[in-house]
């Protein structure tokens, strides 16, 4: 008695996810920890993934091809006697979710600056009490690391405003002194996974 083969194709399916989750570890990942409230220097870690991104997107994009080839191979070969573990019209809702995701992830770097708008407000705040301070920032790998670090800073009480910029990469905050101070600010910034110092410093009005 013949043994029913098992279709096992939604295998490169999941495999195309976990690349791309991977192609975006140096970005996307960062922001969702960092905008639930977890962080540390270890985020460094994810940071340094960035150079291995061109491999995991080919490695995405690939297995997820590899998917729909196979399921097209499937539903033309009319003479097939195996079963299936789920119906034609399921796998290919499957794949389409499949490939929104994937593609979604390998984009995420390029969208999230501008989908993401985050700020903080300094409503209720007596000018006196306002300073700003430049911090440079290190490590940062493409334009997208700058929502992370925005989103880390305006997360910390005190901060007002926070105007981060790839090229040149660096952070100008004005916050409130008597909530916050610069170390805070930096810890903040070197949670997300990259080093940053103080540059320059203003006490309201004047530098």
């Amino acid at each position: 008695m013949a043994t029913p083969n098992t279709d096992k194709s939604g295998w490169p399916v999941f495999g195309a996810i976990g690349a791309a989750v991977a192609a975006s570890a140096c970005c996307t990942i960062p922001l969702v920890l960092v905008s639930l409230g977890v962080g540390g220097a270890w985020m460094s870690n994810l940071t340094a993934l960035e150079s291995y991104r061109p491999l995991f997107i080919v490695l995405a994009v690939g297995m997820m091809g590899f998917a729909f080839v196979r399921s097209y191979k499937a539903q033309q070969d009319l003479d097939c006697a195996c079963t299936t573990d789920m119906p034609p019209r399921t796998k290919s809702i499957v794949l389409a979710i499949g490939a929104v995701i994937t593609l979604g992830l390998i984009a995420s770097p390029w969208l999230l600056p501008s989908v993401i708008h985050a700020h903080a407000s300094g409503v209720g705040v007596e000018s006196s009490n306002v300073q700003e301070v430049t911090l440079s920032i290190e490590g940062m790998t493409c334009p997208s690391c700058t929502t992370t670090v925005i989103t880390a800073l305006n997360r910390t009480d005190g901060v007002l405003d926070a105007h981060v910029t790839y090229t040149p990469p660096q952070a100008v905050v004005t916050y409130d002194p008597s909530k916050v101070n610069i170390e805070a600010l930096t810890t903040a910034i070197m949670n997300t996974g990259y080093p940053a110092k103080q540059v320059s410093h203003c006490n309201g009005t004047m530098c």
